[in-house]
């Protein structure tokens, strides 16, 4: 078989595997007729095996993603009858949630049993590539970032009604306690090692002493893999955030019945999250007038905890950067704030048009609601933060790494370190070669943000056409408003932007990863600024048949179509990135930076089609006592 032919076996066949089970318990008791109990308890599991888009390996590890989901819930719930006018619930729930993804089984040392090195002595596969038989088709052995987290939820909420007269008024509260122990991208810190030293090649006695090549058509990376010569990389990344979380909200809504014909619904809601805490303060946000990282915690118990080690913190110091504490920079402890000002309002009605059951009714609804940032986006950049982050590797290949400081090593010498005999100590955390200027990054929050909102409205036209039967036509809408985004502010400009806007060429030495950068020319790569000035927008008609079950069956059909646009809200997406005005030529975009985010990001969000058409039905089957098979059935048979 031809090599592409393979490869489409291989993707074709790659197993892909989820098993899930869950167990769920139920109970309702009545203590007397004003006091009614109810509670659930649901337990389950989730487990997934799939193959990665490369050549399945025999250990059945390499280039495989594992994803393990346990999970427990408890819900309570209290209904107290008071009187036949007020009534109130309690209720209570809980969750515990723990995730992992990555390659191999938990826990498992793989790079120990390997012989290769493992200096951050941490579990996972490791990723070894250039075997020289990729082709384009994957031949490597892939792994994948390990990931995880352990999500702790506990909620109270209590909803009172009182009626008088012809208002039913609701009242209530909510808060709810989150331990979010967040594991962020484990890239590469179980090693991407190399085979593409060109230790196999011949030297081509042509070229310079200084700039040593290898002779065109010798060598192969396979034959490197063969004799175990390696280039190796080990990544310091953050390990676990313990964050803490919380909310409160109180709600008051007047149900009113002006008319018999007209219902109001008017409401105000006040919602609260007071900052994420990390429970040993380890995050870190930037100062950008004084070109300074902040620290929530100080040093010493940063190396203690293993957040991260002296030899990252004096590498960057000796390029220049500074790190001040959080008092220093005038910011409170957990580094981020919240605004308890989040008010949104309520409204609706409903009116019947005419006299008479199958009457037209007319409905509406406007409501503004809070979100909290989404967790993703924030830990997987905060874990690239300096000091948080650093790889540390040697070559044979780069001649910043030689022992001579002339390139291409492994084609002038014999090897000394062979992988997995005598190579686990080939990587250690001494020497950070990987930081040099322009390297290190810093994602932050900007000052005095506000939580994220919606507007939802709609306006709704139903009638009854045949006994059971509705048809219902809608237009909903919405606007979304401080969606996140991050404004980048440091890029280095592409290279077409630089010789035509300066008529330079790029600069080198030490300093050319930073020299054209337009914020800072000393030590900072990206620098990325967290805000919240993305919004969107939907307009959507819908279409609803609905046929309630009655005699045996029952369905309901709808058609949605809408167009939903957005600048931000979406991770890491182009859209929910800000650039600097040196990533474009002069007069291509807008100055302005508002005008410049509309102009880059506004636009349709593909991931929500235009037209959706959904339906679901329930059919009793024509089996039993009084149907047209087995109508006279009686007993087990007919339960049956």
């Amino acid at each position: 078989l031809s090599i592409r032919r393979q490869r489409q076996m291989c993707i074709r066949d790659r197993p892909n595997t989820t098993r899930q089970w869950t167990i769920t318990t139920r109970i309702d008791h009545r203590f007397s007729d004003n006091d009614r109990l109810y509670g659930r308890y649901t337990q389950g599991d989730t487990w997934q095996f799939s193959q990665k888009f490369t050549q399945p390996m025999l250990n059945n590890v390499a280039g495989t993603v594992r994803r393990l989901e346990p999970n427990k819930n408890l819900a309570l719930s209290w209904v107290r009858t008071f009187s036949p006018t007020l009534f109130n619930e309690v209720m209570l729930s809980g969750a515990r949630s723990t995730w992992w993804m990555g390659t191999g089984e938990p826990g498992v040392k793989y790079a120990d049993e390997l012989g290769l090195p493992n200096p951050l002595n941490v579990a996972g596969w490791p990723g070894l590539y250039d075997t020289g038989l990729d082709y384009g088709y994957g031949y490597y052995f892939e792994t994948d970032n390990t990931q995880a987290s352990r999500m702790t939820y506990a909620i109270l909420d209590d909803n009172a009604t009182k009626i008088v007269g012809r208002h039913e008024l609701q009242f209530g509260f909510h808060y709810r306690y989150d331990q979010l122990n967040l594991l962020p991208d484990q890239q590469q810190n179980q090693g991407n090692h190399s085979w593409a030293t060109g230790a196999t090649t011949l030297y081509d006695p042509t070229s310079s002493r200084t700039n040593p090549l290898a002779t065109p058509l010798t060598g192969h990376n396979l034959a490197n893999m063969y004799f175990g010569v390696m280039n190796y990389s080990n990544q310091f990344v953050r390990g676990y955030f313990y964050m803490r979380g919380k909310e409160y909200s109180l709600y008051f809504q007047d149900n009113y019945k002006v008319t018999p014909r007209l219902t109001l619904n008017l409401g105000l809601r006040w919602e609260y999250w007071p900052p994420y805490g990390e429970t040993n303060n380890i995050l870190t946000s930037f100062d950008p007038e004084r070109h300074a990282v902040i620290l929530g915690q100080d040093l010493d118990t940063m190396y203690r905890l293993g957040a991260t080690v002296p030899a990252i913190v004096n590498r960057l110091q000796s390029l220049g950067a500074k790190f001040i504490t959080y008092r220093e920079a005038g910011r409170p402890r957990s580094l981020m704030e919240s605004s308890w000002k989040d008010f949104g309002p309520r409204l609706g009605f409903a009116y019947r048009l005419g006299e008479g059951a199958r009457s037209l009714v007319l409905r509406g609804g406007y409501r503004i609601a809070y979100f909290h940032l989404p967790a993703r986006p924030w830990v997987a950049g905060m874990r690239s933060n300096a000091p948080l982050t650093a790889r540390f590797r040697t070559s044979l290949t780069d001649a910043s790494l030689t022992p001579d400081g002339i390139g291409n090593y492994g084609m002038r010498s014999v090897p000394t370190v062979i992988a997995g005999q005598n190579s686990r100590d080939a990587v250690t955390l001494s020497a950070t070669s990987g930081l040099n200027r322009g390297s290190a990054s810093v994602s932050y929050f900007a000052k005095g943000q506000p939580d994220a909102r919606v507007q939802d409205w709609n306006l709704t036209l139903e009638k009854e056409v045949m006994a059971n039967t509705i048809v219902r036509v809608a237009y909903v809408g919405n606007h979304g408003s401080h969606l996140e985004q991050f404004f980048q502010y440091n890029e280095n400009p592409p290279d077409y932007v630089w010789f035509v806007t300066t008529g330079e060429r790029l600069p080198t030495g030490e300093y050319s990863a930073v020299a054209r950068r337009p914020y800072d020319k000393q030590v900072y790569g990206r620098v990325e600024e967290y805000r919240m000035t993305g919004w969107s927008n939907y307009n959507g008609l819908q279409f609803e048949l609905e046929r309630r079950y009655s005699k045996g069956h029952g369905f309901q059909l709808f058609y949605n179509m809408g167009n939903n646009l957005a600048a931000g809200g979406q991770e890491w997406s182009g859209t929910s990135v800000i650039p600097e005005l040196n990533m474009f030529l002069p007069g291509k975009v807008p100055t302005d930076m508002d005008k410049r985010n509309r102009f880059l990001n506004y636009q349709r969000d593909t991931g929500i089609p235009k037209h959706r058409v959904r339906w679901n039905w329930i059919v009793d089957l024509p089996f039993g006592k009084g149907k047209l098979l087995g109508r006279s059935a009686g007993g087990v048979l007919d339960r049956l």
